[in-house]
């Protein structure tokens, strides 16, 4: 069918009026719109006439519909289905208490209680424990307060990993000075009292020794101004002469169990003998307690 080219522009002229209208629509839609209408636009004219000329074009266009009511029409069509409901987000946990935070709290209180135990029945065992869980709070709670960091909101307890983090670390600190003024003031009474001056070993016991007939005699004295337990398990005494080292077992040295001392309060006496011939004789004191560590020698000739 031969056209005209002004029929070309009219059609393309309606064409274009349509599409603005339709501008709200997916481009797929807009363009299968297009294109059926202009395929009706051409199936009318042929209708006509084989030969359509303007006049032809412009009769068949005014009986199309006005371009705006495709608009409507694809409104009304975009309605016929319902909006998505947007999904509801996926319930989040409930925040819980990070066990941590709790442990680095709890290990530095518990650490307090064994250093007050310690004190009350002079062992150094239970100091080195609390020692232990004073740097275990340190750690917990700097473990603890990246874990509540990392976590988004999913893990609670920064106040109590806080507070275990800055009493461990306030604790060890006051034990640090506490250990130095100690050490210091022993030092400083030893050196006053001639029992090793300038030396960091305390004498917490003196050593007192006779030569007997068949042996020694031996009794330890407290010197240190304050009251002194003597256990088996960490107090030690041994008799040296030639190459031998004779240890003096337990129950002579404690014969009724651990023994409490206090300043100025000796041992019963101890005879312990030796094997003629042997001129010289040493008697070594060892004080294990983690407190008070010392060592005293004493010769006898």
């Amino acid at each position: 069918m031969d056209r005209h080219p002004e029929i070309d522009q009219r059609m393309q002229a309606y064409l274009r009026q349509v599409e603005r209208a339709l501008s709200a629509t997916l481009p797929e839609e807009r363009a299968d719109i297009l294109q059926d209408l202009q395929a009706h636009i051409y199936e009318a004219l042929k209708a006509r006439t084989a030969a359509p000329t303007v006049a032809d074009v412009d009769a068949v266009l005014a009986e199309m519909p006005a371009p705006e009511s495709y608009a409507e029409s694809a409104s009304g069509m975009q309605a016929e289905f319902p909006p998505e409901i947007p999904m509801a987000p996926a319930p989040t946990a409930a925040p819980r208490l990070d066990g941590l935070a709790v442990v680095a709290l709890v290990c530095p209180l518990t650490g307090v209680l064994l250093a007050i135990a310690a004190l009350l029945v002079r062992t150094g065992t239970l100091i080195l424990v609390g020692y232990l869980l004073l740097l275990l709070g340190l750690i917990f709670g700097i473990v603890s307060l990246i874990r509540i960091g990392a976590s988004r909101g999913r893990l609670t307890g920064l106040a109590l990993a806080i507070s275990g983090l800055i009493l461990s670390g306030f604790l060890l600190l006051l034990s640090v000075f506490a250990i130095f003024f100690f050490t210091a003031s022993h030092w400083k009474s030893s050196a006053a009292t001639g029992t090793g001056a300038g030396s960091p070993m305390t004498h917490i016991v003196k050593l007192h020794v006779q030569r007997t007939t068949g042996g020694v005699r031996i009794k330890l004295q407290n010197r240190t101004g304050a009251a002194v337990r003597l256990t088996a398990g960490q107090s030690k005494l041994s008799v040296n002469y030639g190459n031998v080292t004779q240890p003096i077992p337990s129950s002579t040295l404690l014969p009724n169990g651990p023994m409490t001392l206090q300043d100025g309060e000796s041992t019963p006496p101890i005879d312990v003998a030796v094997p003629p011939g042997n001129e010289i004789i040493s008697v070594t004191f060892k004080q294990n307690d983690p407190l008070n560590h010392s060592v005293e020698t004493q010769m006898v000739q």
